[in-house]
């Protein structure tokens, strides 16, 4: 995954660098844990591995894939939160 982000970031420096300068520092292994509790979810290594060298964007000025947000965990867990709401009211 390092080999991966590596060739993303510099890509990102010669081409869009204000979008590089929004992503955030990595993630640490218990923000990783508390989110897949949260969620009940264990993501895969690969997702594990991207986050803990950046734990999405720190704004969305400016989308890292195909013009979106790369989320954050934070960000995960707010929108999961949101969803779920939301389908708990057209459920009830």
């Amino acid at each position: 995954m390092q080999e991966i982000w590596t060739r993303i970031e510099f890509w990102l420096k010669t081409n869009t660098p204000q979008v590089l300068d929004t992503l955030n520092p990595g993630a640490s292994e218990s923000q990783i844990k508390a989110v897949e509790d949260v969620l009940l979810i264990q993501f895969p290594d690969d997702v594990k591995n991207s986050y803990r060298i950046h734990n999405g964007q720190s704004a969305y000025d400016y989308g890292l894939i195909n013009g979106r947000e790369f989320l954050s965990l934070e960000r995960i867990q707010d929108e999961w939160q949101v969803w779920k709401e939301l389908l708990g009211r057209v459920i009830n």
